[in-house]
């Protein structure tokens, strides 16, 4: 029992010795972070066996386990001194099959101002660690469901030259992340939100990152600017590429036949640029993936996003949730859902179900199908895969369950393949030709099934390939995994 507990000659500003021990693997302690606790959660040490971190030792985590309602946890750190530049790097893992809007803020507080956002990430980010570097409180939100949320190996260093290393990832909560304006375009691009977007503007009403009005992201903003007008953003200077490459995603939105154009670059120290993806004209109501593999493996290079405005309509591009990670990007279409959807995207069907991404007994399969790992085994090595439960349009008493493979051109679908009823438990390989086709198209996996029976629809591992046969035009074979199963 304690009682009468007294501070003595204590100022609002002083701060303990050793406050400046960010840097921290969480071995033996949480050396100058410590615990806010006035939240609804409280981070805990632990420790695991990760492949992608060094040591296997511990770190610090929150769990969704029996939660109800939203909750957060907080560590912070002491107040630092001013007039200098701090740059902050760790590794982070989010994961659960269900683990919904669930984030991982870190939040920037001034004296006397708000906080400040200055990296965020939410969702599922795959069942690995990832790292992420940038230029301060950590904060992570839970909302029930399953999943966790760890951290590790915080790094904190003073900057010499007064800028950190380029970001590799960005939602643009905070800041431009080191983007700025490049030289030779004729204006800049906005970080905004959807609340602030002009009234007659076209959409998006939310950012693709936090999915609300408030959330930001970067907007080309041309409809102010004449015709013909390029504005375009860089990032800081990159080291050089693997041999292999490194992969550059981000989502786009350009809706509205006037949108104009988008275009990425990569631009060596010398200003030589080498386009290296593009899109033009209306691409939907939607934010959209875009990946493209960089390569500069023996000279340091910028990316540049370019867009360009065609006409005095009041759309314009804009982009969210760019970030450069390790090896070369996968075709387009091919996705192993282990870190996200790719390029996949749910179609409204009005009946409230949709493809959910899942883990190895969550909702289907003991295993996912890449790694083939037995329910029971860590859960770090586990793929993820979609996985469909949809309500059948009438209510039967006999079993039913089917999957397609659409192809959609303009309102034009044809059926390529598809499969009914039970089909035991293992993974199975299926592959169709998408055939010739001269413009652009969609392929659609649709799954249905009536709620009566226990089952599992799942696919994993799509893969799309160009191929010319001898004598032959060139096809699309699309290849997956799938697996139909009632129990």
């Amino acid at each position: 029992m304690l009682d009468d507990i007294m501070f003595e000659n204590c100022g609002e500003e002083d701060i303990p010795a050793g406050s400046d021990h960010l840097s921290c693997d969480f071995e033996k302690d949480t050396c100058s972070w410590y615990h806010d606790y006035t939240a609804t959660l409280l981070w805990k040490m632990t420790d695991g066996k990760y492949e992608e971190l060094p040591g296997n030792g511990n770190y610090m985590i929150i769990t969704t386990d029996n939660l109800k309602t939203s909750s957060a946890a907080r560590l912070l750190s002491f107040p630092q001194p001013a007039g200098h530049v701090l740059c902050v790097s760790f590794w982070y893992r989010i994961f659960g099959s269900s683990i919904g809007t669930c984030s991982l803020k870190f939040i920037a507080k001034h004296s006397g101002e708000p906080q400040t956002v200055m990296w965020m990430r939410s969702g599922t980010q795959g069942s690995k660690w990832r790292f992420t570097f940038f230029s301060f409180i950590i904060e992570a939100e839970l909302d029930g469901g399953q999943g966790s949320i760890a951290i590790d190996d915080i790094v904190v260093s003073n900057s010499e030259s007064g800028s950190c290393p380029p970001e590799r990832e960005c939602t643009f909560q905070g800041s431009l992340c080191g983007l700025k304006f490049h030289p030779s375009a004729d204006f800049s691009w906005n970080r905004t939100t959807g609340a602030s977007q002009p009234a007659n503007s076209s959409g998006p009403a939310t950012d693709h990152t936090l999915g609300t009005e408030q959330g930001y992201y970067l907007s080309a903003q041309s409809w102010s600017h004449p015709v013909g007008s390029r504005g375009a953003m860089m990032t800081a200077v990159m080291e050089p590429t693997p041999p292999d490459g490194e992969c550059l995603m981000f989502w786009y939105y350009m809706e509205g036949s006037g949108v104009g154009e988008l275009s990425v670059y990569l631009q060596s120290p010398e200003s030589h640029r080498n386009q290296l993806w593009t899109r033009r004209g209306d691409q939907g109501k939607h934010w959209r993936h875009g990946r493209v593999t960089l390569y500069s493996p023996d000279t340091p290079y910028q990316v540049v996003f370019r867009a360009v405005h065609l006409n005095g309509t009041n759309s314009a591009v804009k982009i969210d949730d760019f970030s450069v990670r390790e090896g070369p990007c996968s075709p387009p279409g091919s996705c192993d859902f282990e870190s996200g959807q790719c390029t996949w995207v749910n179609i409204p069907t009005g009946d409230g179900h949709d493809w959910v991404l899942a883990h190895g007994g969550s909702h289907g399969p003991p295993t996912d199908h890449t790694i083939q790992t037995p329910e029971g085994m860590t859960l770090d090595i586990l793929k993820v895969y979609t996985i469909v439960q949809k309500l059948g349009v009438t209510q039967t008493i006999s079993y039913k369950k089917d999957l397609h493979v659409l192809l959609k051109e303009n309102s034009r679908t044809t059926t390529l393949w598809w499969l009914s009823g039970n089909h035991g438990d293992l993974w199975k390989r299926g592959e169709v030709t998408v055939g010739r086709v001269t413009q652009d198209f969609s392929v659609l996996f649709e799954a249905s099934r009536t709620f009566n029976h226990p089952g599992h629809i799942a696919i994993d591992d799509v893969d799309f390939t160009n191929c010319t046969l001898p004598g032959r035009p060139s096809d699309q074979p699309v290849s997956f995994i799938y697996l139909l199963f009632s129990s």
